[in-house]
């Protein structure tokens, strides 16, 4: 679980059960690995970085007696599903807030502490996978998550025709990497995921943080991650200051959408970007900064 495990701090237990069933699904994986660490951050933030996680991967079979009695099974047809669940020990929630966690933009946390679009990002992707996601809570007595995947309707026989590729080893590094990225709980991943392979991270919370943070550790950072939206100072022009000051720096933006087609951020005669779609799996993430790395192979905006 090396996708969870950099998310949590080690006042908390982590617990992974998985059942001996071979149901095959079929996932978009970044997507559904974000939804997991999604769930796996609020269940830490709601513990207060102390307590059990609990992740359970099993199958089930969704009656339609189960569909007529439970409001919380949301757009259910009857069938097979795998389901993972998270469980926390943390504070849980009264009704009428689990009524509402999964709308956009609702949180519970302070003001900087999230942005009320991790849970609802958790519901889009059940959708999206045909499935649903559903939340047992009691205030006081903690939460559990729980994301319905169908099983796929034939399973399959023979890998033959199939190119199977094996990823490369994922190996961390040594380098300072600066991190602009105005979405704490993006933040908070990325970094997570850095310093646990060994990289040094200087974090920047908006754009125009992220030129300060350049200019008073000029030196010291090796490599750029950007994302492309940013209040006050975007990536682009985040960019175009490191281009001045260090253009021997690597840079690779993230983003949410095609950054090559919105004209209104980046020139039609911008060079090839250097570009990870959100969202970003952690381990995708290391391996091409490394790959970049060991390349020196980063894009600039001259």
């Amino acid at each position: 679980m090396m996708l969870v495990k950099p998310l949590l701090s080690s006042s908390i237990e982590l617990d992974i059960y998985s059942d001996d069933d071979e149901s095959t699904v079929f996932v978009d994986e970044n997507l559904v690995s974000q939804a997991l660490m999604n769930l796996c951050i609020n269940a830490r933030d709601a513990m207060n970085d102390s307590g059990k996680l609990s992740i359970r991967l099993a199958s089930k079979t969704v009656e339609i007696d189960e569909l007529q009695s439970c409001r919380d099974v949301c757009e259910l047809q009857p069938g097979n599903y795998v389901v993972i669940s998270v469980e926390d020990e943390g504070c849980g929630m009264s009704d009428d807030v689990a009524d509402r966690v999964f709308e956009p933009f609702y949180s519970t946390k302070e003001v900087g502490h999230g942005t009320g679009l991790g849970l609802s990002m958790v519901f889009g992707a059940a959708e999206e996978h045909g499935g649903c996601v559903r939340v047992k809570s009691k205030l006081g007595e903690g939460s559990t998550f729980e994301l319905y995947l169908p099983v796929a309707s034939n399973e399959v026989e023979s890998d033959e025709g199939v190119d199977e590729v094996e990823d490369a080893p994922i190996t961390g590094g040594d380098e300072t990497v600066l991190v602009a990225e105005d979405d704490a709980s993006v933040r908070d991943i990325t970094i997570r995921s850095l310093e646990s392979a060994g990289y040094n991270v200087v974090a920047a919370v908006d754009g125009q943080d992220a030129i300060t943070k350049i200019d008073q550790n000029l030196n010291a950072i090796q490599f750029a991650l950007i994302d492309v939206v940013m209040p006050y100072k975007n990536g682009r022009e985040v960019a175009e200051h490191l281009a001045k000051v260090r253009p021997d720096m690597q840079v690779l933006f993230c983003s949410g959408y095609d950054v090559q087609s919105n004209t209104s951020t980046w020139e039609k005669t911008s060079p090839k970007l250097q570009v990870l779609s959100k969202p970003i799996d952690p381990s995708s993430l290391l391996r091409t900064i490394r790959e970049m790395l060991d390349s020196n192979t980063g894009q600039l905006i001259a």
